[in-house]
């Protein structure tokens, strides 16, 4: 859910118009430009990183889950080795 704002602030972006900022002074000339494709550069970034994240603790979680099965078949069968039981 977290990557669905990036990709809608990279949408609204892209509406954008372009803007700069910059200074200078005796012979030194110092200009920094963030328009338009680099917002939009930044909040798509912003939403792959976190779509990455994301499937990550996927992963993470699939393996717990996984663990936690056999753990659980493991003190089923030491519980009914124990009783007798099948």
């Amino acid at each position: 859910m977290g990557e669905t704002s990036e990709q809608f602030a990279a949408m609204i972006a892209a509406y954008l118009p372009d803007t700069s900022v910059g200074t200078s002074g005796n012979g030194a000339h110092f200009t920094v430009a963030f328009g338009r494709g680099n917002l939009i550069a930044k909040y798509q970034s912003e939403a792959h990183e976190k779509s990455f994240l994301s499937g990550q603790h996927t992963h993470a979680s699939g393996l717990a889950s996984i663990l936690g099965t056999w753990m659980r078949r493991k003190n089923r069968l030491e519980i009914s080795g124990r009783s007798g039981g099948a």
